[in-house]
């Protein structure tokens, strides 16, 4: 009971400032506007279909159970962003508990278990994971893993084959909430070796096979394997760029200070370039730590090493992933880190009690006041991406959302300022999107600016740059429907919202506004055919029925 009241401790409060944050970044096309959590009877949906795990139609990812926790906890909670991060919290709590149960049975040992688990609960690192909503995919996936782990740990000590059934469904939640989980027979298998010197592969088939059907299932519904193109257009450049991010993963685990929500830097080209240098010798000597372990029977700190590795790697763009590094990637690897230093903490008790204790609580200290401090940033959008502009001026995409939140609130002089400055910045931030694509934006944002103080010039200049250097963005040619309604040129209203219909047929907003305009044409019957499209696509979609019954009502008159 003691140690279950300590992890509660030290895994709920150094998180309890984030019970009053907002949702941020990305949270607003997986929560806020996706349609599809709205409902739990689109449970079927979330297995079969990848596109209701989020309203970006770009966004390749294929988590179902993830989706059904949002889900669940709308029902529960509406958009109460409170709701969701009560969530995480408790969820970020059991994964400790069950971290430190799976040590315990794992190696006989409850201080180091006791160790282990405690770091991992106040361990800055997880702050991303934990502080951000969307972070629930890396929280929830370690949990069962961890869980998966315990189970089978416990059918080899105890040798009940319900605890190998319960095993197997674990693994099976885990790999459907993230695809990252897709290492735990591997991970299983250096288990078997550290812990009980045996390797049994026909008690591996069904980890694998569970694997390889999720893969196939995954690659079924998204339709490819990669969620983009090989970052700079090419593999190599991928592969080079990857050596020199694996040494920050290790400097973030041992050093968590100074946390980026978005790290930016360039591609990496240039085999023989010092930082490329300077990351292999680091891999070289991680590789040789790890055979001196093995050769000399330490087999903790190898099972400790191998486990990092080997949870990095679905994040290390061997198959390309959207992002090149991100502090949530680590929260499943960082076990390998804690499971590190609770081994050699508990081994500094056994010598030197007062010595251990004050390394521990020193540690334990200093990162539970750093992830306190940290979750503020994650408040709102706001601080977020004020944060992380001034840890990095160059960085595009922190530039142009500081900007938009400038906007929201209507200083418009500083969103102008920091929108132009954004135009001077690499934009290189994703494979997805080209550089043009995304000054695009920018200079749609603007136009978006110049709208909204009434200078009607300027910004359909901006809408037709923006359009010009992405012709199949849909949003600016939805704005300039919008302007020229505003202003009251009907015809070219409708026509742009036409041409942003052909760009985005499943945005219901877009047939809605339609339908205004036909309605100031006296169009009433189209006007009715855009607001039952629009119903349509969003039953939801309150506005549109009274401006339906509008129409109904003066196509009634007319006859």
């Amino acid at each position: 009971m003691k140690v279950f009241i300590l992890l509660f401790v030290f895994s709920f409060f150094p998180y309890v400032n984030t019970l009053k944050n907002d949702f941020v970044w990305d949270d607003s096309s997986l929560i806020t506007n996706n349609k599809w959590i709205k409902n739990l009877s689109n449970i079927d949906k979330f297995f079969i279909d990848y596109s209701t795990a989020s309203d970006d139609k770009l966004n390749k990812i294929y988590r179902p159970f993830t989706t059904l926790s949002y889900a669940i906890d709308y029902t529960l909670w509406g958009l109460n962003p409170y709701g969701y991060h009560l969530t995480n919290v408790v969820l970020h709590f059991f994964v400790s508990l069950f971290l430190f149960l799976f040590i315990k049975y794992a190696f006989r040992n409850e201080s180091f278990a006791f160790l282990t688990s405690l770091l991992f609960a106040v361990h800055p690192i997880h702050t991303e994971a934990v502080s951000w909503v969307k972070g629930r995919a890396d929280i929830l996936m370690t949990m069962f893993f961890i869980l998966s782990l315990l189970f089978y740990n416990l059918n080899n000590y105890k040798e009940k084959r319900v605890y190998y059934f319960l095993s197997l469904i674990c693994f099976t939640i885990s790999i459907f909430s993230k695809e990252t989980s897709v290492v735990l027979p591997i991970i299983i298998l250096i288990f078997d070796f550290v812990v009980y010197q045996n390797i049994n592969i026909k008690k591996y088939l069904p980890y694998l096979i569970i694997a390889l059907c999720f893969i196939l299932v995954r690659r079924i519904i998204i339709g490819s394997f990669a969620q983009c193109s090989w970052w700079g257009g090419s593999a190599y450049y991928t592969f080079l760029t990857m050596l020199f991010v694996i040494p920050i993963y290790f400097r973030l685990l041992f050093f968590p200070f100074n946390l980026c929500a978005d790290y930016v830097f360039e591609v990496k080209k240039n085999f023989f370039s010092i930082e490329i240098l300077v990351s292999i010798l680091f891999i070289l000597a991680l590789i040789f730590i790890t055979i001196v372990s093995l050769k000399t029977k330490n087999y903790i700190i190898f099972f400790c090493i191998t486990f990092v590795i080997f949870s990095l790697l679905p994040v290390l763009n061997i198959v390309p992933i959207e992002v090149l590094l991100a502090e949530r990637f680590l929260y499943l690897p960082s076990i390998g880190f804690c499971l590190f230093m609770g081994y050699y903490l508990d081994k500094f008790l056994t010598t030197d009690k007062i010595f251990g204790y004050t390394i521990f609580l020193i540690i334990s200290i200093l990162f539970f006041v750093t992830t306190y401090i940290r979750n503020f940033d994650w408040k709102d959008n706001f601080s977020l991406w004020y944060k992380t502009f001034l840890q990095n001026k160059k960085n595009f995409r922190a530039a142009n959302n500081l900007a938009l939140e400038y906007e929201k609130i209507g200083d418009y002089e500083k969103a102008l300022n920091l929108y132009s400055y954004a135009l001077t910045l690499p934009a290189n931030i994703s494979p997805k999107s080209s550089p043009q694509q995304l000054y695009a934006r920018i200079h749609n944002n603007i136009g978006n600016i110049y709208f909204k103080t009434k200078n009607y010039r300027k910004a359909i200049e901006e809408y037709n740059t923006a359009i010009k250097m992405d012709p199949k963005y849909p949003q600016a040619y939805f704005n300039l429907g919008l302007l020229y309604k505003t202003i009251n040129d009907l015809d070219k209203a409708v026509y742009y919202y036409q041409k942003a219909i052909e760009l985005a047929p499943e945005t219901a907003e877009y047939y809605n506004n339609l339908g205004i305009v036909y309605m100031l044409k006296d169009e009433y019957d189209e006007a009715i055919k855009m607001y039952n499209k629009a119903l349509e696509i969003n039953p939801n979609f309150t506005q549109v029925y009274s401006n339906l019954e509008i129409a109904l009502k003066y196509k009634q008159k007319i006859k």
